[in-house]
């Protein structure tokens, strides 16, 4: 199972959507993430609202529209090695 956001997490924390986590959730949460959200790109939290049985997260990237946090996934920062000839 891939791994989702922590809906704990802290205003600026980097967030990614992937080819498989944007195609979670009911139609409508499906409909919203792939009308503004982009695989394979990283997204910051401005906030976190938790309900009972689900939570929804703001990004700084589209203030005032909120995505079901399970289109998302923890930043994993990817170290690029240089060529050493």
């Amino acid at each position: 199972m891939m791994a989702m956001m922590n809906i704990y997490a802290k205003p600026g924390t980097k967030v990614s959507v992937t080819n498989e986590s944007i195609k979670r959730g009911l139609d409508p949460d499906k409909e919203q993430a792939q009308k503004y959200l982009k695989a394979d790109k990283t997204y910051t939290v401005q906030y976190i609202i938790r309900h009972a049985f689900s939570s929804e997260v703001v990004l700084e990237e589209f203030p005032g529209v909120r995505f079901n946090t399970v289109h998302f996934v923890p930043f994993k920062r990817t170290r690029k090695r240089a060529n050493v000839a």
